[in-house]
């Protein structure tokens, strides 16, 4: 699927979480050189970052149970796993940035003890 829709769709789903990011002071950016020289769609986080915005389409109950649980004002989390891959966990964006912000901020303070 090419296009300037699926385009404008990506782009709009990067600068969400590069918003996000730099709220947590992470130096995240979109990589424009994604496509051609392979890599992350973002750069500037301490994980290899992929952003995809999917219509619910093939993963409705999946997204019935995360749409209860954010109604309902739980914390949640999805555990997927696909064939012939490594299991992977799904979270909120917001929760994902607090916790690296967290463990950035310990790393921090044990080098400043550390010193």
């Amino acid at each position: 699927m090419s296009g300037a829709r699926p385009q404008r769709k990506g782009a709009t789903g990067e600068r969400e979480i590069v918003t996000i990011g730099h709220r947590y002071d992470f130096p995240v950016r979109r990589n424009f050189a994604s496509g051609a020289q392979g890599g992350g769609d973002l750069v500037g986080l301490p994980d290899e970052a992929e952003v995809k915005r999917v219509s619910p389409k093939g993963l409705s109950r999946l997204i019935g149970f995360v749409k209860q649980s954010m109604q309902l004002g739980k914390r949640w989390v999805l555990f997927l796993r696909i064939d012939g891959m490594e299991g992977l966990a799904v979270l909120p964006t917001e929760r994902y940035f607090e916790l690296i912000y967290k463990e950035r901020s310990s790393e921090q303070a044990i080098r400043t003890d550390e010193a």
